[in-house]
């Protein structure tokens, strides 16, 4: 064997696999279904695992960009929200582990709320939201206050009877 050749490995035995560092960056999904807000969760030089609320199809081409770095590639696994992807070319290892800074509770809370349909975030349906939360408070309200009226009205016949009948004895 030269040292040129790489050494050849029996089918089903397992490849040695890259080294990879885990991160929590921030990132942009750019596929066919547009743009979406991800969050790279490992790096090695030739790929990347990325989480998002909708993965894209194995064999999508796809483009995350952290920040500056944009890496393109195609993905070859996804599972539970999660993708694996490798890189048309070496990806910028070093640039994105330099980047690295843990997702907040405010990207987390976007990545899990962004569209589920195409990675679309769906800004219309938030006054719905909120309409709708306002209506079932309005509705618990005014509830309260109709049952605070029925229990008025039953203490005041409670009392109201035995007054008239008291009345009725000591009027001359």
């Amino acid at each position: 064997m030269n040292a040129l050749s790489r050494p050849r490995t029996r089918p089903g035995t397992p490849r040695a696999r890259e080294p990879r560092s885990a991160v929590a960056l921030p990132a942009t999904l750019h596929d066919r279904g547009g743009k979406r807000l991800a969050c790279v969760r490992n790096v090695s030089s030739k790929g990347m695992m990325v989480e998002t609320a909708i993965p894209p199809p194995v064999g999508a081409a796809v483009i995350i960009r952290v920040g500056p770095v944009a890496t393109e590639g195609r993905v070859i696994w996804r599972k539970n929200g999660r993708f694996g992807m490798v890189g048309t070319h070496p990806v910028a290892k070093a640039a994105l582990v330099a980047r690295d800074r843990r997702c907040d509770r405010f990207i987390r809370h976007a990545l899990l709320r962004r569209g589920r349909r195409s990675g679309r975030s769906r800004p219309a349906a938030l006054p719905h939201r909120y309409l709708a939360r306002l209506f079932q408070w309005l509705s618990t309200l005014t509830f309260a206050i109709v049952m605070c009226g029925f229990l008025a009205i039953a203490l005041f016949e409670m009392v109201a009877v035995p007054m008239r009948v008291v009345t009725a004895h000591l009027a001359p």
